[in-house]
């Protein structure tokens, strides 16, 4: 219980020591998109003191498996960024958020030429087109179900290279920095996500990508995949796989699929991971979602070339912006003995944008476990309200 508040000292320490330092010979802004921006007066450096904070407050509409209503810090995030003489950039954040507290990205990147990086350290890795984007600019409050067969945030190297249409990445991890891997399987991955958008304008995008894992099992490793029926503040997951022991290795790939033109943006994802056991039989589990928004006052999601995702909504107007979006997903996590369960989930959101990072959310979540993971079929639903604020 001590160890969190020396977390919250230390880095607002370092913070606080850093802007006090450089300020007097820096250019200094603060605002609501960038959070606090130190500049040097010959623009050689650059240092960014950012955060993020999501609340949330979840009503359920049990069936079978009790759901109590909740709320909570989702996320409360602190972050720096520095860059140095256009080539070296550095990033720490700290999550002490109720879900999942601790170091996030903790890295070091270098610009081999203009268009080639190697970053090293803890980060997100580039798998998918939901996993890629962050939780800032999702169109729901929580990723789509099938990302519980995702990577997520993992410790090593990766290269990336981009051209005017299209990236390229790749690089090999081991357990991130907590040793807590999301599918609590340690070992080795050999990663790479291709990303390629052959009409990218200012009013239209048409986007595909493909990323592929292969993990490498640590000697006695085993796996789970599980996943919350896609709202975080609930501890329940309705579907789980329980510990699956004696794994070999793991391979996961992903396809993805997006067109943006104007202000509607429809996506498509797929996900399958294949599970080679050394005295048990291969499994797999697979999952698809595919959404849709469409915002209301004329704003469109902006593009990244480099990561293959889309960011955030820059409100035009200064009331702010309003999207309205849908979304299906599924999950199926029985296969063999393994009897993990299947879900399918029908999304409606609608969210109010005050700044690129800070909106008010409202999802409505129909849930359809048929069966749970205690093979019971049974039909919840959710509803959920995020204030966000990102600076």
């Amino acid at each position: 219980m001590k160890a969190r508040p020396l977390r919250y000292t230390f880095i607002l320490g370092l913070a606080a020591s850093l802007g006090a330092q450089i300020a007097p010979a820096a250019e200094t802004r603060f605002d609501l998109e960038h959070g606090l921006r130190l500049r040097s007066d010959d623009r050689r450096w650059q240092l960014d003191i950012d955060a993020r904070v999501h609340y949330d407050a979840a009503r359920f509409n049990s069936d079978v498996t009790p759901l109590a209503d909740d709320e909570g810090l989702r996320r409360a995030r602190l972050g720096l960024g520095l860059e140095f003489a256009d080539r070296l950039a550095a990033r720490v954040d700290y999550e002490f958020g109720k879900v999942s507290p601790g170091w996030k990205n903790v890295w070091l990147q270098y610009g081999l030429t203009e268009n080639l990086t190697l970053r090293a350290g803890n980060q997100t890795v580039p798998f998918g087109l939901d996993e890629s984007a962050s939780s800032d600019s999702l169109m729901f409050m929580e990723r789509a179900l099938p990302n519980a067969l995702a990577p997520g945030i993992l410790q090593g190297a990766l290269l990336r290279v981009q051209g005017k249409h299209w990236s390229a990445s790749t690089g090999l991890f081991g357990n991130d920095i907590g040793d807590e891997d999301t599918r609590k399987m340690k070992g080795h991955s050999a990663i790479a996500r291709l990303a390629y958008a052959p009409v990218n304008e200012d009013r239209s995008t048409f986007h595909v990508g493909a990323s592929f894992e292969y993990r490498d099992a640590s000697p006695g490793a085993s796996v789970r995949y599980r996943t919350r029926p896609e709202v975080a503040v609930t501890s329940v997951r309705l579907i789980d796989t329980g510990t699956i022991a004696g794994v070999a290795n793991l391979q996961t790939m992903e396809a993805d699929l997006a067109w943006a033109p104007g202000p509607f943006t429809l996506q498509f994802e797929a996900l399958r991971s294949s599970i080679s056991r050394d005295l048990a039989g291969d499994l797999g589990f697979q999952g698809v979602n595919g959404a849709v928004s469409f915002v209301l006052t004329g704003e469109r999601r902006p593009y990244r070339v480099g990561t293959g995702s889309f960011g955030s909504i820059r409100p035009r107007h200064k009331w702010g912006a309003i999207e309205l979006a849908g979304r299906y997903s599924h999950l199926d996590l029985t296969d063999g003995s393994i009897a993990g369960g299947t879900e399918d989930n029908v999304t409606v959101a609608l969210n109010w944008y005050w700044t690129r990072g800070s909106r008010l959310a409202l999802d409505y979540v129909k849930v359809r476990a048929k069966p749970n993971r205690l093979g019971v079929d049974e039909s919840p639903d959710v509803v959920s309200l995020r204030l966000q604020l990102g600076f």
